[in-house]
């Protein structure tokens, strides 16, 4: 067998600084990457041969007197010839996916994954047998040398060493890579075995979590899988589809407190693969209020896949996940559903704030908020049946002065005087003109109240005229009018 003697035009150490300083997040990502590339070649090989074995094995080699400790992935996938070597593994930026993208089952598209393994690493070796039955290995060091030649493999597929490098023994150790590999590839649907130090292998993935199938999963353990991965209690959740993206998922309703616009905490996967942890782009910025756990299938992912690209795909799904949101909270609202009460104690405020600066917000929520009227406390949907013209007030004192007034008369005014109402209220008769909302004046009261009958007004005439004379240096016009409650004694 002729031996291929390659050597790539990079610095492979210096792409591993260029990779943790622009690309990557932290070294373990290594994990993700061939994590991902161990999927994507078992996927590979099931398009042609749908009963061929799917496993990934993991098996961390602890380090022993001068020997550093090393980790082996091995998969059951399509393997690769040295043509594809050389075309693939040996040349920067390029990836077998990069044909294959119409394939739902291929991740990535960019070639640099497998140099990952430089973040921990200062080699690289690959073992690879396809089904002709030719076994070869690959090796690739720091300076950017690398070697194809032949090797005795038993089964098909692939196996990719590292060896430890200084000051990347913390992602070698046996607890660090257990916690990597369930981050990872938890609902990666081929089992991942992980071994140490000779022990047996043990799987540690769920393969199949219940929020991946909201609509027929069992919903407290929906309930329990969320609280449990976050660590907190929710009220409910929210089952997230988008055919856009591709997403399955659900979106867990926070029973705390949350500031708008404060960063995420979310599981992104895309295909199985952890994405994200942070997922801002994907869900709409106004979702403050919702911890998400999605798989999403269509979607580009950004070079460093820990994010997806911002293109018009990311913009249509997001608006597809944002109407699931609303519409779930228009079905809570439709059935008097006692969590859209317990969800508005938590999120008003929040709410309100966001409104004031997204249009879509203001119209799809403003029908749920809660005012006090002076005739009880309505959501603002109830307002608008009850009233044609919505008049309001801006100052809770003057609210307190009219309420009874307006009350005793059967009439409707709005205490928008709270954090945020008065805004909202000019700016829902800015969107919508023929809407007829009215900011009202404590001046204006006179026409809530009743004129006397001529008899009556006979009775109050000598004080009238006295107390028109009394004001008239102060240009005060006198009326007098009929008012309930009777106990109010002046106004």
């Amino acid at each position: 067998m002729k031996r291929h003697g390659l050597r790539l035009q990079i610095d492979a150490a210096g792409v591993a600084g260029l990779l943790s300083r622009h690309v990557y997040s932290t070294p373990g990502v290594f994990v993700r990457e061939f994590l991902q590339n161990a999927a994507d070649a078992i996927a590979y090989r099931a398009v042609s041969d749908g009963m061929a074995p799917r496993r990934i094995d993991v098996r961390l080699t602890k380090a022993a007197g001068r020997k550093p400790a090393q980790v082996t992935f091995t998969d059951s996938g399509a393997g690769m010839t040295p043509d594809e070597i050389s075309s693939f593994l040996s040349t920067a930026g390029k990836s077998s996916k990069i044909q294959k993208t119409d394939s739902p089952d291929y991740i990535g598209v960019f070639g640099i994954g497998v140099l990952s393994g430089f973040l921990v690493s200062d080699s690289i070796e690959f073992k690879t047998r396809k089904t002709d039955g030719c076994g070869y290995v690959w090796t690739m060091r720091k300076d950017g040398s690398c070697r194809i030649g032949p090797a005795e493999i038993k089964e098909v597929g692939s196996s990719v060493t590292l060896k430890c490098k200084k000051g990347a023994e913390e992602f070698f150790s046996e607890n660090t890579l257990r916690s990597l590999l369930r981050l990872y590839g938890n609902i990666l649907p081929y089992p991942i075995r992980f071994s140490a130090g000779g022990s047996m292998p043990v799987q540690i993935n769920e393969v199949a979590p219940p929020w991946l199938t909201p609509g027929i999963s069992d919903a407290g353990e929906i309930m329990a899988y969320g609280e449990n991965y976050f660590s907190e209690r929710f009220m409910g959740y929210i089952p997230l589809r988008s055919e856009t993206g591709g997403v399955e998922g659900v979106a867990y309703i926070l029973n705390r407190r949350a500031t708008p616009g404060s960063q995420g905490n979310h599981r992104i996967y895309l295909r199985n693969i952890l994405l994200t942890e942070r997922g801002e782009g994907l869900l709409p910025g106004w979702a403050f209020f919702l911890r998400a756990v999605v798989n999403v299938h269509n979607l580009v992912p950004a070079l460093s896949r820990e994010d997806f690209c911002d293109d018009g795909l990311l913009k249509k799904t997001r608006a597809e996940l944002g109407k699931c949101i609303k519409d779930y909270f228009a079905g809570l609202a439709r059935d008097n559903s006692p969590l859209m009460d317990d969800f508005l104690a938590e999120h008003l405020i929040g709410l309100k704030l966001v409104a004031l600066e997204n249009e879509e917000i203001l119209r799809a929520f403003m029908d749920y908020f809660p005012f006090e009227t002076s005739l009880g406390t309505f959501s603002f949907r109830e307002i608008k049946e009850v009233s044609r013209t919505i008049r309001y007030v801006n100052k809770i004192d003057e609210f307190r002065q009219l309420a009874p007034v307006f009350g005793a008369g059967g009439q409707m005014i709005v205490n928008a005087g709270y954090a945020y109402d008065a805004e909202m209220m000019s700016m829902l008769s800015f969107y919508n003109p023929s809407m007829r909302i009215e900011r009202f004046d404590a001046g204006d009261v006179l026409p809530a109240m009743r004129e006397l009958p001529a008899g009556e007004r006979e009775i109050y005439a000598a004080l009238l005229r006295a107390a028109s004379e009394y004001l008239a240096h102060r240009e005060c016009r006198v009326e007098i009018r009929k008012f309930r409650p009777v106990e109010l004694p002046v106004l």
